[in-house]
């Protein structure tokens, strides 16, 4: 069975919701006008979209931010925290295709970003390929 992209996000987001070190959910161009977000919080950005043969390869931005205090007095606790997040996502969705419908390639470049929304936050940025297998012989209605 095909898993649509709308449905993947809403899993994704079912895990952001239900993680209690995560706070804020958001899928969309990340830009520097978006401020009064829920921190910790955890932002796709949709990068790219490649089609194999019975494959669809979506590659994204997932970012793990929080705020960062004035002089960087608690960037290794964010460093540390925000990593700690992208070790639970990619334990909960590598290697479970069964499960999910998709899985994310578990070779996964994770580098640290920074954001001023109005507020200063930083974190880490994981650059992720999610897989979906689909059939070549048919058509796919989306749901």
């Amino acid at each position: 069975m095909y898993t649509s992209y709308n449905n993947i996000i809403k899993q994704i987001k079912t895990f952001a919701t239900d993680h209690p070190g995560i706070n804020g959910f958001e899928s969309m161009p990340i830009t520097e006008n978006i401020s009064g977000n829920l921190y910790p919080l955890m932002w796709l950005e949709l990068t790219g979209i490649k089609l194999n043969y019975g494959c669809v390869n979506i590659t994204m931005n997932v970012n793990m931010l929080d705020l960062i205090k004035t002089g960087y007095s608690n960037w290794d606790k964010v460093m540390s925290d925000t990593l700690r997040l992208c070790t639970d996502f990619s334990a909960t969705f590598s290697e479970n295709e069964e499960t999910y419908g998709f899985y994310i390639d578990n070779d996964i470049n994770i580098e640290q970003i920074g954001y001023d929304f109005g507020d200063d936050s930083c974190g880490q940025q994981m650059s992720i390929i999610i897989k979906v297998g689909f059939d070549n012989n048919s058509n796919h209605v989306p749901n």
